[in-house]
């Protein structure tokens, strides 16, 4: 009877994977806990024992401070060293993240400040939304939907 042979990376957790990545790399736990903001040695040694799943935004601070593949953690590809490309990944994200943010805090600005107009004032804003809106190019999704 034959076995099947298990790669030695595929048999190990995301909690074994990453401790062999801080041994490999030369993180010390304490380090890596302060890494992953506000992770108490306590809660790192679940995390490595498998006794804790590990949170995916504390592997992008891992990957962020100290360069740790999230990918060789999680899935068991690639080094424990993450790659540039794995780093400008993130990097992206989050700035995509951070954009919406500001555009978030931008609307309500405007809705803030349209809350202490009198009507008088709301109705030559609403003239004005109207007159933008018919000199904006419409998308044909737009142009079907109003059809």
């Amino acid at each position: 009877m034959k076995h099947k042979k298990i790669a030695r990376s595929e048999a190990l957790t995301p909690g074994d994977r990453m401790n062999y990545a801080l041994h490999t790399l030369g993180i010390k736990w304490k380090d890596a806990a302060a890494a992953m903001a506000n992770v108490t040695m306590t809660m790192l040694s679940l995390y490595l024992s498998n006794k804790k799943e590990i949170p995916e935004f504390r592997l992008d601070l891992l990957l962020l401070n100290k360069g740790v593949s999230k990918k060789f953690v999680l899935l068991g590809e690639g080094e424990p060293l993450a790659t540039i490309d794995e780093q400008l990944d993130l990097v992206h994200l989050e700035m995509v993240l951070l954009n919406k943010v500001v555009q978030n805090i931008e609307i309500k600005d405007i809705l803030t400040r349209l809350t202490g107009y009198n009507p008088e004032e709301l109705v030559r804003v609403k003239k004005y939304l109207v007159k933008i809106e018919k000199e904006r190019p419409q998308s044909s999704t737009r142009s079907k939907a109003k059809k």
